[in-house]
């Protein structure tokens, strides 16, 4: 593997493979969800959609079309800290695809149209309430982050965003995005094939060597949490296990009597699910934290919770 600095910031690695005369393209950009403000959450991801809708010398979904035709892969994703695309081509491709790149890094805003915003919009609301809205536990994830992280932390929401902040999404506001987060010194860009590093680097430096670096660096979120949580968190039910939930019993699902939950725990029963079960637990909205009720069973003496 070797690595190698562009003089605008991009940062080239190149790994050898024998892939068969093909080559392995992915850039890695340095912005996801957690670069998002609030009531501005949802764009790194719709960003994945929006890099694919044209540029400055590249039609609607023509990206796409060449790839395809060439028998390559390519798709991309979206994290809290990144957002990634690759494409993985013949190796005769290579100069093609990295043009591809190079041309939606430094013109997408050229090609950006308030139809297209408009098109992807309802793509990523359909896939939200496809994966989230829809789906049975699907605001799971999306109720432990707010639950783990408090407002106005970067990492307090999902990745998908809010269908209210997609709707206020405006061209304007999607084109500064761009601006702010997709430049070369934000990019790693790795190169996998059979080609010289030296050959690749010339090819890279071709194509996106004359791609400027950003004008000016957005303020990095902070991601810090300057005090520990101050309890357990506590929910509107009150449930409570009982110690005689250790003893060995039938698998069952546990049997709801009022605002009590009682279980019993298949066999063979582990010794931290023992442990767990034979200790009686309390959540409720009392200010109180929770309490232990009284000692432990004698068949659950020896049932202590394992790392």
């Amino acid at each position: 593997m070797v690595q190698y600095t562009l003089d605008n910031g991009l940062r080239l690695v190149t790994a050898p493979a024998s892939t068969g005369r093909v080559a392995a393209v992915n850039l890695w950009y340095g912005v996801g969800s957690r670069h998002e403000v609030p009531g501005r959450t949802g764009f790194a991801h719709l960003f994945e959609h929006l890099m694919f809708q044209g540029s400055g010398n590249v039609v609607k979904g023509e990206h796409f079309e060449v790839v395809e035709r060439l028998g390559g892969d390519i798709n991309a994703s979206t994290s809290t800290d990144r957002t990634n695309y690759y494409e993985t081509v013949p190796e005769h491709a290579l100069d093609l695809i990295l043009w591809l790149e190079a041309d939606r890094l430094s013109t997408l805003r050229d090609g950006m149209t308030q139809e297209v915003l408009d098109n992807q919009r309802d793509v990523v609301k359909n896939e939200r309430r496809q994966r989230y809205d829809n789906q049975p536990y699907g605001t799971a994830l999306e109720r432990i982050l707010r639950l783990g992280y408090p407002e106005g932390h970067p990492y307090h929401h999902p990745t998908i965003g809010s269908m209210a902040d997609l709707d206020a999404a405006d061209l304007d506001y999607v084109k500064s995005f761009h601006k702010a987060h997709y430049g070369p010194d934000n990019c790693v860009l790795t190169v996998v094939s059979d080609l010289d590093p030296e050959d690749v680097l010339a090819r890279v430096e071709r194509f996106f060597g004359p791609v400027p670096a950003r004008d000016a660096l957005p303020e990095a979120p902070d991601a810090s949490l300057p005090e520990p949580l101050g309890g357990p968190v506590r929910d509107s039910v009150t449930e409570t296990v009982p110690a005689a939930a250790c003893s060995p019993g039938t698998a069952s699902h546990p049997t709801v009597r009022g605002t009590s939950t009682s279980c019993t725990w298949p066999r063979p029963c582990s010794a931290r699910g023992r442990a767990a079960a034979c200790t009686a637990r309390s959540w409720s909205t009392a200010p109180s934290p929770p309490t232990t009720a009284g000692p432990l069973p004698t068949s659950c003496r020896s049932a202590t919770p394992t790392a």
